[in-house]
């Protein structure tokens, strides 16, 4: 069987955002494209809606990405959780005699570093030197109260981050496959966007220049830009935004 290739050349978590607005933008010009061709009737625009709707549950599944964030914040947790034992470590290691490093050598501070930007390949990273370090100098530093129990922490923790990274990693997968698994679908939202946006610049293009914009698809792309950035951008006087 011949592989299927993607037809659209946009971010697939834009797709249905795009048609979207093409949606909007053909459904209060619907009687214009009527009048233009019976093939643009309400049927065209039901079926395009319900197009929409179901890219949109292949794209953003619920399920998946509830357990993503469910993974997410219960490993970012874990990872904010060490700052206090990181910090009374570095005491131990401070006071520590006969060691077989600087102390600013141990792996602190990667481990700091990655708790901060939320980086949970490189906490593991970081922590599984951090442990070796933390073994070699095990005696001078249990000497200054450092326990056995205290590092089994350490261990563990790496362990969980790591077992819920290849979850998150898993998970992460799995919504990749499903947009794999649909591509058909995917193209097929494609072919009847971009065909209700070129015969939109037909309708409009030398009567209505704002309008013919909404049938563009770079001005559309823009608009997705557009209205991320706004999303993303707190107000300065530091109220949430209402939800769209």
């Amino acid at each position: 069987m011949k592989e299927l290739k993607k037809k659209f050349n946009v971010p697939v978590e834009d797709l249905p955002v795009i048609a979207g607005f093409a949606a909007k933008s053909f459904e209060s010009s619907l009687t214009t494209f009527t009048d233009y061709s019976p093939d643009f009737q309400q049927p065209y625009l039901s079926n395009y809606q319900a197009k929409i709707a179901l890219v949109e549950d292949i794209v953003f599944p619920e399920k998946i990405i509830k357990e993503i964030k469910v993974v997410t914040e219960r490993m970012n947790a874990a990872m904010e959780a060490m700052r206090d034992k990181l910090n009374r470590l570095e005491g131990y290691i401070s006071r520590a005699a006969n060691l077989t490093l600087k102390p600013e050598d141990f792996g602190i501070k990667g481990v700091r570093d990655a708790i901060s930007r939320k980086d949970a390949e490189k906490f593991c990273l970081n922590m599984g030197k951090l442990i070796t370090n933390v073994d070699a100098n095990f005696d001078s530093i249990s000497a200054k109260g450092f326990t056995a129990a205290a590092k089994e922490i350490l261990v563990n923790t790496k362990k969980s981050v790591k077992a819920d990274n290849d979850l998150q990693n898993s998970k992460a997968n799995e919504k990749s496959d499903l947009v794999e698994d649909n591509l058909e679908i995917l193209n097929d939202l494609w072919d009847n966007m971009t065909d209700i946006l070129k015969n939109g610049k037909i309708l409009f293009k030398n009567s209505d220049k704002s309008k013919t914009e909404e049938f563009t698809l770079t001005a559309l792309k823009t608009r997705v830009k557009q209205e991320r950035k706004k999303k993303e951008t707190p107000p300065e006087d530091g109220s949430v935004p209402p939800a769209q």
